[in-house]
């Protein structure tokens, strides 16, 4: 076990598990949120179903599919199935959505993701870790390969985009769409600079001198990655290699490594969703 790993483990993560209660509401209330959690696990397995049932499908039209590249596990695969019918039913096209294993998840629960009204591609562990293998060498990039190996949230930025090209809009499970999204239907037509997110408030974690100094030029504000788009040619995986390893206490690569590497693209071309 490495050092950082062991200060995480007996300081970082039960200082967080309490600070986490008392930002959820207490005990009772995170009963009652796992309890709902369970629930909408349980209607997500019957979803692509009572859809079809109910007459609710992908929009079958002469305009350009909207595509979207989604990495999903046991802990929220039920969450990208509430967010892609939220998104289904906004749209006036189809719908493709890349699904990108973390290694957690089931046959039951891809099975259930493939019953939703659109077309489904999922990418397995296997196919990841050979584009991995060839786009990120360990030799060439250990510290990045460290993070993919050890930070799961990093894995949205490498698994769709590592040895890949094109434009791809990735969004996270917890995502749900209330209107039509012009903003991502406008950048996968023409993908100019990088499309994110905009935050309620502004988190990043460090100082904005930090960041900056990192970034190189000034940082766009309230930056949310939970939607983002990127060329993926366009990523300079070299560069991404040295901030890692040259810029940030180990600990800080593993609390804010995913938010700040997408951010340092925002502060030319950021387009806010």
């Amino acid at each position: 076990m490495t050092l950082g790993r062991f200060v995480y483990l007996l300081w970082h993560r039960p200082i967080g598990a309490v600070k986490r209660s008392i930002r959820e509401g207490g005990l009772v209330e995170q009963w009652k949120t796992e309890r709902g959690r369970k629930e909408m696990e349980q209607a997500a397995v019957s979803l692509g179903l009572s859809l079809s049932l109910s007459g609710i499908e992908s929009q079958q039209s002469q305009l350009k599919p909207l595509e979207l590249h989604m990495v999903v596990g046991k802990k929220f695969w039920y969450m990208a199935a509430f967010a892609v019918v939220s998104l289904l039913k906004q749209l006036d096209r189809g719908l493709v959505v890349h699904f990108y294993s973390d290694g957690s998840l089931t046959k039951q629960q891809e099975e259930a993701l493939g019953r939703l009204p659109i077309h489904a591609v999922f990418h397995g562990v296997e196919e990841i870790r050979k584009r991995v293998e060839r786009g990120l060498p360990k030799k060439r990039f250990p510290n990045l390969r460290e993070r993919f190996e050890n930070y799961p949230n990093i894995q949205k930025l490498i698994s769709p985009h590592v040895g890949n090209q094109g434009a791809k809009i990735v969004l996270d499970a917890d995502v749900l769409f209330f209107k039509r999204p012009d903003e991502l239907l406008a950048w996968q037509e023409e993908p100019k600079g990088v499309l994110c997110a905009t935050d309620i408030v502004e988190s990043y974690g460090y100082t904005r001198e930090v960041l900056e100094k990192l970034a190189g030029g000034k940082l766009a504000r309230e930056v949310n990655v939970g939607i983002t788009g990127l060329v993926s040619e366009k990523i300079n995986w070299e560069k991404l290699e040295r901030w890692c390893a040259n810029y940030m206490h180990p600990m800080a690569r593993a609390t804010i490594w995913n938010r700040l590497l997408l951010r340092c693209w925002v502060p030319k071309t950021a387009a806010s969703s």
